[in-house]
């Protein structure tokens, strides 16, 4: 992809995040937020008021971030790569809430069509891909066929090693040797106890795979990347449908993020 190419899609994501920002002035009267502080306290109703501002602002600041300087952000740097991760990472986060908490009550309400709730998925995916590339176009033309050595006298190969050996032992140990019960109960109240086998291997093959490719060191942006997305959408699915076999919901997400940053560190400060 050209410096080009990326210059325009960045310009054009900044200009829809403006776009973005100002539209909560018109959902502000369309949803009838006003109306609806007023039922809360005076505490919650400024808080929510000024916690709405500052989303809306920080969408407008990243915005003209990327519609007028979109170079600052593909500027190779430390700065640009962590602001980057800090993006990609953000609307993850957005894309995997749109499915667990708002879809579930727009299918409700006034907003119930499909193809608004399949739009907006599309639109944090569409900057999910965006910010995704500009962050990979960080490690250089030489970034997919770069290989991670392993220095033992380096804390992150011992760091790569210990991720490694999470997702090998959750794929292998938890879930293809059985080793863990609770994990197939998990599986099958998603998809199904006729499809629970074949979904529980998929899981346990993706999650070794994952394993494999942190051993080898080879395109680790690429590979946390594909852990970052994996982990949203499973932890989404257990929230969402079996938040009741989970030792401690909030506990897992906290355990993620720690455990997904530490992978971002390694993918980025071993380049």
């Amino acid at each position: 992809m050209s410096l080009d190419l990326f210059d325009l899609l960045l310009r054009v994501a900044g200009a829809s995040l403006i776009v973005l920002s100002l539209l909560h002035a018109v959902l502000w009267r369309t949803l009838s937020w006003g109306r609806e502080i007023e039922r809360l306290s005076p505490l919650n109703a400024r808080v929510f008021a000024v916690h709405t501002f500052f989303i809306a602002f920080v969408l407008g600041a990243l915005g003209l971030l990327s519609l007028v300087r979109p170079e600052l952000l593909l500027l190779p740097g430390e700065l640009s790569r962590l602001l980057l991760m800090g993006i990609v990472v953000f609307w993850i986060a957005r894309l995997v809430i749109q499915s667990l908490v708002f879809d579930p009550v727009m299918r409700l309400g006034s907003l119930q069509s499909p193809l608004l709730r399949a739009g907006v998925s599309l639109l944090w995916m569409a900057y999910v891909a965006v910010y995704g590339a500009a962050l990979l176009r960080q490690f250089g033309d030489g970034a997919w066929g770069w290989v991670a050595p392993f220095d033992v006298h380096s804390h992150l190969a011992w760091l790569r090693l210990g991720i490694a050996v999470v997702w090998l032992s959750f794929g292998l140990l938890f879930k293809a040797l059985g080793g863990v019960p609770r994990h197939r109960r998990i599986v099958a109240r998603v998809v199904g106890a006729e499809r629970e086998t074949l979904f529980l291997w998929m899981v346990a093959l993706a999650e070794i795979g994952l394993g494999a490719w942190m051993l080898a060191g080879r395109l680790l942006p690429l590979c946390v990347a594909i852990q970052t997305v994996f982990l949203a959408t499973m932890n989404a699915f257990e929230l969402r449908h079996a938040r009741d076999l989970l030792l401690s919901p909030l506990g897992m997400v906290a355990a993620n993020v720690v455990f997904l940053s530490l992978g971002w560190y390694v993918a980025l400060a071993a380049r």
